[in-house]
């Protein structure tokens, strides 16, 4: 059974994009994970927030992207079982994690879930620190 990576919207923002300050990180983090054989998971909401407008204006990243989807590890969750989850707890959470979205939440969900089984999460993102560390999960980077 593969390790499972969930990864962050920031991290799949600075796999492609050359001016993020986290993109050799991301690149790194890719490769190491593709190496170790991990599922690297794009949970729907990442998906929107980094599928949008901006990179579909670029074709290098489009290719990019097909050829990361075309090695096989990409993975993709479904926001489903967790929205209601995040909706609900959004706003006793904010008061504590004041820079996260509804898709922050979702995500944090899928980290508590026990039966997605993650291994690893993936983020530049410190508000994640306190649900990893609860829930055995390694962050990355």
């Amino acid at each position: 059974m593969a390790k499972i990576a969930l990864c962050d919207t920031c991290f799949w923002i600075a796999l492609f994009d050359d001016a993020d300050g986290h993109s050799g990180d991301s690149e790194t983090i890719y490769n190491m994970l593709v190496e170790a054989n991990y599922d690297i998971v794009a949970p729907w909401p990442a998906l929107y927030e980094f599928l949008n407008s901006k990179f579909f204006r670029r074709l290098d990243w489009i290719k990019k992207f097909e050829t990361v989807e075309r090695k096989g590890h990409l993975k993709k969750l479904s926001d489903g079982p967790y929205r209601q989850y995040a909706y609900d707890n959004m706003f006793t959470e904010s008061r504590t994690y004041r820079d996260q979205s509804l898709a922050d939440f979702v995500m944090k969900g899928m980290i508590k879930d026990p039966d997605v089984k993650v291994s690893a999460f993936v983020t530049f993102d410190q508000g994640f620190e306190l649900v990893c560390q609860v829930n055995g999960i390694e962050m990355l980077p």
